[in-house]
């Protein structure tokens, strides 16, 4: 079974306070006579499902073009965390990091701040030598801290942080990551195409 858990890209989606809102509109287009359809695009690096590379928040961290393939690409663990206010340690079974990747499904709604990730739950994605994290929230941080405590946790690390991904119809369980960030030179994050494929095919 192979799953799609990227959120489409479209026109006034849900963002993260003060990033750069969606927007699509023709540039060409076959209505108007042109030759082709081509669209003009503006978006903030962390639009929809996303990754946050280390420069997100650390001057000399990573930049997406740079990150490591071995992280975006590999076994992943989903962990249903559904009406968990908070992710903590204490949440997680005694194989759940053992993949080297996780996400978190808490289906949380946009603007809700619970499902967030608390400082004690990203020092054991460290310890454990997690490549990458990921939720399908819009951040890995409620969405009114200041210092981004998970963040800096993780990505001071050097490991990847994936938000925005769409877990709704993904039961618990180990899959094949396949996760393509667009490959912005220099770029502190990137959206990118998310797959997960059941290790039962």
């Amino acid at each position: 079974m192979l799953y799609d858990v990227t959120v489409p890209i479209r026109a006034g989606m849900p963002g993260y306070a003060g990033d750069p809102p969606v927007r699509i509109a023709p540039h060409l287009s076959l209505a108007g006579r042109d030759p082709v359809n081509v669209s003009r695009l503006e978006l903030g690096s962390h639009a929809g499902t996303h990754v946050d590379a280390p420069r997100h928040l650390f001057e000399a961290g990573a930049t997406v073009d740079a990150l490591p393939l071995a992280a975006l690409v590999g076994p992943v663990r989903v962990v249903d965390c559904t009406g968990t206010p908070r992710l903590a340690p204490d949440q997680l079974g005694p194989n759940d990091l053992a993949a080297g990747r996780i996400l978190f499904k808490t289906q949380r709604a946009p603007g809700d701040p619970g499902g967030c990730m608390t400082t004690e739950l990203a020092a054991a994605c460290v310890n454990a030598g997690i490549l990458l994290v990921g939720v399908d929230g819009i951040s890995v941080d409620a969405p009114d801290a200041e210092v981004l405590p998970a963040h800096r946790t993780l990505l001071g690390a050097g490991i990847v942080i994936l938000e925005g991904v769409d877990l709704s119809r993904v039961p618990a369980g180990i899959y094949e990551l396949f996760c393509l960030p667009l490959k912005i030179l220099n770029g502190d994050g990137a959206p990118a195409r998310v797959l997960l494929r059941s290790s039962m095919d």
